[in-house]
């Protein structure tokens, strides 16, 4: 159904990792064919990252190697879009506590809990459009999204990222 989804809205902050790795290629071919996507994350360079680092049995510098791949992402997809494609991805930045993971695609919504890497896997809450959860998760989104308080904008570099080379040299994507 992923071509239908005209707007996406996306929190990582505990599942960048894998979230980015499993669907990536799904992502670049929803904005190729048009999808707006709004996304938002934990800035690297927060005073909780080693927190979520540790929580999710991530190196140190891990969280913000991955917020640089998802703003690469962003750009590669921008420049190899059809010419009559408008590729719009934006991503936003904030600092507080993580949020919970979440995905709304179109007509439903997916939130998750904050665990990654335990072998019961984690808890999936799945809402249809119009229901109390899908109606407060993209309420609190868009709140989040539009306070210029809390999310903001920001261009993450190489140099933000502790142990860049290691990351680099052994990233399989």
């Amino acid at each position: 159904r992923t071509h239908f989804w005209k707007e996406t809205d996306i929190i990582l902050s505990y599942d960048i990792k894998g979230f980015f790795k499993s669907k990536i290629r799904e992502l670049a071919v929803m904005a190729k064919l048009g999808s707006e996507m709004r996304i938002l994350l934990l800035d690297p360079q927060s005073e909780y990252v080693p927190l979520l680092e540790k929580a999710c049995l991530m190196k140190h510098g891990e969280y913000a190697y991955y917020a640089l791949q998802i703003q690469n992402f962003a750009l590669r997809v921008a420049q190899a879009g059809a010419e009559d494609t408008v590729v719009n991805i934006t991503i936003k930045y904030y600092d507080s506590l993580p949020l919970d993971n979440m995905l709304r695609a179109y007509d439903a919504l997916f939130a998750y809990d904050n665990k990654e890497n335990v072998a019961s896997g984690f808890k999936v809450c799945v809402y249809e459009n119009d229901l109390n959860g899908y109606n407060f998760y993209k309420t609190m989104f868009n709140e989040k999204w539009n306070d210029g308080s809390f999310s903001y904008s920001k261009e993450i570099t190489a140099e933000m990222v502790p142990n860049m080379r290691y990351f680099a040299d052994n990233d399989t994507i």
